[in-house]
């Protein structure tokens, strides 16, 4: 998904420097899963089908078909879903079987469905998983980048991140999400400003990914509204209760932030 970041911030700060970082790792990591985005062929109608991302997400959680497939979360599991016959069918069933039909709508609940994985399925006492946040900050490329693509390319680009997003759930070992642990968060006063503070002047000011992630629920709040207060609450749980990110496949933290850094992610892990 970092390419995808990249793109989205050099559009927004206006930065040829960050364009060239995006295009570079393109270039760099052109994967396997880049064969169904450029082969229609692999775009077809799944046995079933849902409009609402959630739902999609929710039955992965629920199919056994899945139990088989890893037995650890991290990194390691993402080249078997593409390399394996059997996974790939799996995956590429749910990732064909969200219905774009509405593509503003069903992105917005795309972003809380994003914002969900990471929240939703964190236990307080526990870090917050390194690769679901990148559901996240990539749902807000996505934002970035939409308004200023042609319409015909908005459909692909948003079920290019919903790829993502499942290969990322699947191979964390597809947390339960409880979307109850946003609503009943007591904000006790705090306020966007708060998570502000927290985000640029508190102890994990110098993890990009925090800030990121804070700022990314800040947007999402900016774009569609915040009625429910869902991404204000989201944003202060995850300011609250961060402590470092976890779900690499390595089993020690020094381990951990050594494969951080060879996958090219700026992750920091603080004792």
């Amino acid at each position: 998904a970092h390419p995808l970041i990249h793109l989205g911030f050099a559009l927004e700060l206006a930065s040829p420097t960050v364009a060239i970082e995006s295009l570079a790792l393109v270039a760099s990591f052109y994967n396997d899963q880049h064969v169904y985005l450029d082969d229609p062929s692999y775009t077809k109608p799944s046995p079933w089908s849902s409009q609402d991302p959630f739902e999609v997400i929710q039955k992965a959680h629920k199919d056994s078909r899945f139990d088989t497939f890893f037995e650890k979360p991290g990194e390691d599991n993402y080249t078997p879903l593409t390399e394996d016959k059997e996974k790939e069918a799996v995956l590429l069933e749910y990732w064909n079987s969200w219905t774009v039909t509405d593509p503003k709508a069903q992105f917005e609940a795309a972003q809380r469905a994003a914002v969900a994985l990471l929240i939703g399925s964190h236990e307080r006492g526990q870090k917050f998983d390194f690769f679901l946040v990148h559901t996240l900050t990539s749902s807000h490329a996505v934002r970035v980048i939409a308004p200023l693509i042609r319409p015909t390319y908005h459909v692909p680009l948003l079920r290019q991140w919903w790829l993502f997003l499942l290969t990322a759930y699947i191979g964390q070992l597809r947390p339960a999400i409880n979307r109850n642990k946003i609503s009943h968060v007591d904000l006790a006063g705090r306020d966007w400003k708060w998570v502000a503070d927290c985000a640029v002047n508190g102890k994990w000011a110098q993890d990009a990914h925090f800030v990121k992630a804070c700022r990314s629920m800040q947007e999402a709040a900016k774009t569609w509204g915040d009625e429910d207060q869902y991404f204000l609450k989201a944003a202060v749980k995850l300011a609250d209760e961060f402590s470092g990110w976890g779900g690499f496949s390595a089993s020690s933290e020094d381990e951990a932030e050594a494969t951080a850094s060879n996958i090219g992610f700026a992750a920091r892990h603080h004792g």
